[in-house]
C-alpha cells in the first residue's frame, strides 16, 4: 500500500476470527498482515489486543492458535470488529444486535472457528507459539502516519481457503486524514 512497505499485505479490512481456549468466547478484530512465504501471512500480534490475549492462552498451553481471515461480508463487520468492544463479549452479538438479526455462522473445514456464511472469502489455519516459526513483518506505513520497524513476528500457517465464485476482496488504505481508515475510525 504504501511504497516503503515490506510486503505485500493481504490483511487490511479482514475480520480476523479466534476463540478464547478457556471460555470460548469468539473474537473477531483488525490486525494486520503481509503475505510471507509460500502459505505464511506475517501478523502484528500485540498481547494486549483480543486476539494477543487469546494467543497468550494458547501459548501457555503450549498449543498452536486457531485463525480464520475473513473477506467481504457485510459493513458491520469491519466496524465492529475495529470497536473497542469489551474482551468477554463476542463481536458476533454486536453484528447480529446492528443488524436485528443473528449472523449466520458455519463451521470452518480445518480449525475449530465458525465464520459468516456468506463471506466471500476465509483463509483458515493457525499460529505457532514457536518463536523459531517467526517470520519478519514490516515495515507498514501505518494509520499513524509512521512506518514501524520490521520486527520478527509470529506467523498465520495456511490451512485452506474457501471462497466464493468470483470472490470481492476488500481492503483500506491505512494512514494518517484523509485516508480511508482514518475516516471510517471517527465513526466509531
Amino acid at each position: 500500500w504504501h511504497r516503503r512497505d515490506g510486503g505485500r499485505y493481504i490483511n487490511t479490512m479482514q475480520g480476523t476470527v479466534t476463540r478464547d481456549p478457556v471460555s470460548g468466547r469468539l473474537n473477531v478484530g483488525i490486525y494486520r498482515g503481509m503475505i510471507g512465504q509460500k502459505n505464511t501471512i506475517p501478523v502484528l500480534l500485540w498481547k494486549p489486543q483480543n486476539w494477543g490475549q487469546d494467543f497468550q492462552r494458547y501459548s501457555g498451553k503450549g498449543e498452536d492458535m486457531p485463525v480464520a481471515f475473513v473477506y467481504g461480508w457485510e459493513p458491520c463487520l469491519p466496524f465492529c470488529a475495529s470497536s473497542p468492544i469489551p474482551p468477554d463479549i463476542s463481536e458476533y452479538e454486536v453484528m447480529g444486535a446492528l443488524r436485528g438479526a443473528p449472523v449466520e455462522l458455519v463451521e470452518c473445514e480445518t480449525v475449530p472457528l465458525m465464520v459468516p456464511a456468506s463471506a466471500e472469502m476465509v483463509i483458515e489455519g493457525y499460529i505457532s507459539p514457536d518463536p523459531s516459526t517467526f517470520e519478519m513483518e514490516g515495515p507498514f506505513g501505518d494509520h499513524t502516519g509512521y512506518y514501524n520497524a520490521a520486527e520478527p513476528f509470529p506467523v498465520f500457517h495456511v490451512k485452506a481457503i474457501t471462497h466464493r465464485k468470483d470472490p470481492l476482496y476488500l481492503t483500506t488504505i491505512t494512514g494518517r486524514p484523509p485516508k480511508e481508515d482514518a475516516v471510517i475510525g471517527t465513526v466509531l
